[in-house]
């Protein structure tokens, strides 16, 4: 039993050890419609920040995200109102797709946090 219970600590401690990783280098970049914004299979995100709802909830349907998660408050999967640095994710699990903002510490261009450093 107490081998069992050693062998799953070990597993979840890989898994958020390799999560964490993925996520410190995470970077978003401005908007990229032409490369399809950039969907990462590790992290269920669009690299590419996508300014409206609409936009957000068409590129998860098209990966195969079919339900609005309503992540952001008052904010309705057919909304045309752009947002800076939005940033969408689809979560096909789920089928679930979500449009908030992306944390400045991920943004990797103009007008973010790495400006700083440049």
């Amino acid at each position: 039993m107490m081998g069992k219970i050693s062998l799953l600590l070990a597993i979840v401690c890989c898994m958020y050890l390799v999560q964490a990783k993925v996520y410190s280098n995470l970077r978003f970049r401005k908007p990229c419609p032409e490369r399809f914004h950039d969907f990462h299979n590790a992290t269920a995100t669009f690299l590419c920040i996508i300014p409206t709802a609409k936009e957000c909830f068409e590129a998860c349907s098209f990966v195969g995200c079919h339900k609005w998660a309503y992540s952001t408050p008052d904010v309705q999967s057919y909304d045309t109102m752009p947002r800076d640095h939005f940033r969408c994710r689809c979560v096909r699990r789920y089928g679930l797709c979500s449009h908030a903002e992306a944390d400045e510490k991920y943004r990797g261009y103009e007008g973010s946090a790495l400006d700083a450093f440049s």
